[in-house]
């Protein structure tokens, strides 16, 4: 159920500022990372206990307007709805799982492994030239021969050959099997399976089944010496995992280029692709699904759409659509956009995932709760408003001072556009940012969501509308993400550290 990670986006933004305070007090200055709702469309919060605010002067109390008073009577049933069914059992078990799996492989030994599979992938190569493609397919491969691989026109006039591997021929029958630290190598298995067993016994089973269809999509994914070497994948690649409860995760992964007149060879950065996926997570009868379309344009334009659904209800949908490079690489690799990583777990993440999308700005997006709330905005620099966002979080606990946070807040108001609305009442209200003094048990300052409705003036901050039976139910939404997000963030950590020590071991074995 896991899919990487962690797209930082809107929903991040948005649910961020909401959720500042809505948590336990054992949670205090704890930073929750990105969890399943949003496919790593992250939610998270700095934590504290939220207080009634003191008694203000009724005659100075806004008076509600007749649309707010609608909007807000259905805004309580959505909550109720949502605390009803939002709990991640089966996602829970299934992240366990596969940290459980990740934790007994053993990177030297699967680095190894990894490296030896590459060599074999190497000797079953298959070779064309570029006088083999049609003209348009030539100027596409030459073009990514020149951007990805930096090749010259005087190197394309000697190259001989394009080397390309079948995965599904070359690993789409292997299996790797971890036993107290040791990896062993077969090529009896019905699919790319990768096995640990831990130290009591306990066996749990990834496996990736490249269906065998001959036309899938062709990635330029390396450069050894002067022969780039492509990879050519099925169209479609099914995902199961098991453990002693047998199967609890299976799903699809479809990849194909934007049109059937478009090359094949296609570069994650410049050409146009499809890609969806929907992944099931099955635990005591519980049933838990993710969604997930993407669509990139030889534009560099990106759209992606996400929805989550809890026995065969939608509890929450996402969709992306016009998301726009923002960034050069040296422009994100500068220090400002680094201080990120010193931010805490989720900025961190956010800023890896910042430089793949080069920062971006979304100009269309809408975030679907209950089938009923949304949230419909735009994101002019998307880098920008997490750095504002982890520069609030930096200061915590430091007590700062109203005009420090409000900088931030107005940075954000410049940055993030939003309204929300409710589909069955047909009410919209105007989203806005204000700096308000929210922790009252420290006192401290922060940016917060206020919503104004057409028969208003003022804005008013959204969690100081909500009665104690809605936040109650926030709480208790809120509040089942914990335990999946902590362990979903071990599992990222421990992760990455698996695969940087075996992309290391594979770049110095091949001299990359």
């Amino acid at each position: 159920m896991v899919i990487s990670g962690k797209m930082t986006t809107f929903a991040a933004i948005i649910f961020t500022i909401i959720l500042k305070n809505v948590t336990t007090p054992m949670k205090k200055n704890h930073l929750i990372m990105s969890t399943l709702l949003f496919c790593g469309l992250g939610m998270f919060t700095a934590c504290s206990d939220v207080k009634d605010n003191p008694a203000t002067d009724p005659t100075t109390e806004p008076v509600t307007s007749a649309e707010r008073k609608v909007f807000e009577e259905q805004f309580s049933k959505d909550m109720q709805a949502m605390a009803d069914g939002f709990r991640f059992e089966a996602a829970m078990k299934t992240t366990t799982s596969l940290k459980e799996f990740i934790d007994v492989l053993d990177e030297n030994a699967l680095a190894t492994q990894v490296t030896s599979i590459l060599s074999q992938m190497l000797g079953g190569l298959s070779a064309t030239t570029l006088d083999a493609f049609d003209e348009k397919e030539k100027a596409h491969v030459i073009s990514l021969l020149k951007s990805r691989f930096g090749i010259t026109d005087d190197e394309l006039k000697d190259m001989q050959g394009i080397m390309i591997v079948d995965a599904y021929n070359s690993i789409g029958k292997m299996k790797l099997e971890f036993k107290d630290g040791q990896c062993n190598i077969t090529n009896d298995a019905d699919a790319f399976t990768i096995v640990s067993t831990n130290s009591n016994g306990e066996t749990k089973t990834v496996a990736l089944k490249f269906n065998d269809e001959r036309d899938g999509v062709r990635f330029f994914v390396t450069r050894l010496a002067s022969v780039p070497i492509c990879v050519q994948l099925p169209q479609s690649i099914g995902v199961t995992m098991t453990t002693a409860e047998g199967e609890i995760v299976n799903g699809t992964l479809n990849l194909t280029t934007i049109d059937e007149n478009q090359s094949k060879f296609i570069s994650f950065k410049e050409s146009g692709w499809l890609a969806d996926v929907k992944l099931t997570a099955n635990v005591n009868n519980r049933q838990e699904s993710m969604t997930v379309y993407a669509k990139h344009t030889e534009q560099r334009a990106f759209d992606l759409k996400a929805a989550f659904e809890i026995q065969g209800k939608e509890m929450a949908r996402v969709e992306f659509t016009d998301m726009h490079d923002q960034y050069t690489d040296e422009e994100i690799d500068s220090e400002e956009f680094k201080s990120m990583r010193e931010m805490g777990p989720f900025f961190a993440g956010a800023y890896d995932v910042l430089k793949a999308l080069k920062g971006k700005s979304v100009d269309n997006v809408a975030i679907t709760i209950n089938d009923n709330l949304v949230v419909n905005g735009k994101v002019d620099d998307i880098a920008k408003s997490l750095l504002a966002l982890g520069n609030v979080r930096k200061l915590h606990g430091s007590q700062p001072g109203k005009e420090t946070i409000d900088q931030y807040t107005q940075q954000l108001n410049g940055l993030v556009h939003f309204t929300f609305s409710q589909k069955n009442t047909g009410i919209t209200a105007q989203g806005t940012l204000v700096t308000a003094q929210k922790e009252l048990q420290d006192g401290e300052y922060q940016p917060a969501v206020a919503l104004q409705f057409s028969d208003e003036t003022e804005p008013q901050v959204l969690l100081d509308r909500m009665t104690a039976t809605d936040m109650a139910n926030y709480k208790t939404m809120m509040g089942s993400f914990q335990p999946l997000v902590t362990e979903m963030s071990e599992l990222l950590i421990s992760a990455r550290k698996k695969g940087e020590a075996v992309v290391s071991s594979v770049k110095s074995t091949f001299g990359m």
